[in-house]
């Protein structure tokens, strides 16, 4: 998936994709699944993923999707065509179905296994799939995780038992731990919790430089747009910090800073510009929004107003 391994695909075959996978379901146990079984599936529906936009969880499904934005931002596993296609899926096979593929999916027993029945359809293939996303990570990575748990990290979680190991230093160079929680949740641990040490750890242990990010700036500003009278989004959307307005103009294009001439708060502004750029979509702004104008910037705190063409336009 890699951009050094994988090409972008193109020119895929959906017909001959859907075979292979059925072909790997079809008669199987429901308890007892084969685990070469998607191989062919995988090999298949493998494409490239940018370097530096590889992004692992645990824990916080529903808000990293939310922030990876179906690759605009960041992949996930299920934002590739091998995640996509079987996300939020149930399936199973059948040995005494005509088809070999089960109907009734209420009996498929997905991710709840047991001494049993621990080789399901379901953790057969994201286990797969899983590792084989983690093999082709390069550049810098990203991993969030949901500091409303304890431990954060988790020892039986599929990113600690999948995809970390198969992560490979010779790719790899950099991994950002983000420490999340939902709004409404309590926040049990941060980057200096026993367990996020003990992730750091390894990575450095593998020869990847580590760091980590406590309730990182553009995520809670996403979640705020979503609900903004939770605690906290007040103080992330306005400030009432006293600091001298600072005029200055910049030329923009496609989101990205041409020069920008300022006082003491330069430095501020270009910081917070960034975040405007990263985080443009919780306002609805796109590139197209001041592109290739001349804009006036009023600072003052965290409200900043960028006025183009005697209109004001206040994020």
């Amino acid at each position: 998936m890699g951009s050094s391994q994988l090409q972008w695909r193109r020119n895929i075959d959906c017909h001959d994709l859907w075979l292979k996978f059925i072909r790997g379901v079809e008669f199987q146990s429901k308890c007892n699944f084969n685990q070469s079984s998607y191989d062919d599936f995988l090999r298949a529906s493998e494409h490239a993923v940018p370097g530096n936009k590889f992004m692992f969880w645990s824990g916080v499904y529903s808000l990293v999707m939310r922030y990876s934005n179906k690759g605009r931002r960041y992949f996930t596993i299920a934002d590739t065509l091998t995640g996509y296609l079987l996300d939020n899926m149930v399936w199973c096979g059948n040995a005494t179905e005509s088809d070999g593929i089960e109907k009734d999916l209420e009996t498929c027993p997905g991710f709840h296994t047991s001494s049993q029945c621990s080789q399901t359809a379901a953790t057969v293939f994201w286990s797969a799939a899983s590792q084989n996303f983690a093999r082709h990570a390069e550049g810098n990575i990203h991993v969030m995780i949901n500091a409303s748990r304890t431990p954060a990290f988790r020892p039986d979680s599929y990113f600690t038992t999948k995809e970390l190991p198969n992560i490979n230093a010779t790719k790899v160079k950099k991994a950002t731990i983000l420490m999340v929680h939902y709004l409404s949740d309590p926040i049990l641990e941060s980057c200096f919790s026993d367990s996020i040490v003990d992730l750091s750890s390894r990575f450095q242990a593998k020869g990847i430089v580590a760091e980590c990010v406590d309730n990182p700036r553009d995520v809670d500003l996403l979640m705020c747009a979503d609900d903004p009278e939770q605690s906290g989004c007040q103080h992330l959307l306005s400030t009432s910090t006293a600091v001298n307005l600072t005029y200055g103009k910049m030329f923009v294009k496609e989101n990205k800073i041409g020069n920008v001439v300022s006082g003491n708060n330069k430095e501020v502004l270009e910081n917070w510009l960034h975040t405007f750029s990263s985080a443009s979509d919780v306002f609805g702004t796109q590139s197209h929004y001041v592109n290739e104008s001349t804009v006036d910037i009023s600072y003052k705190g965290d409200h900043v107003s960028l006025m183009e063409h005697d209109e004001m336009f206040q994020r």
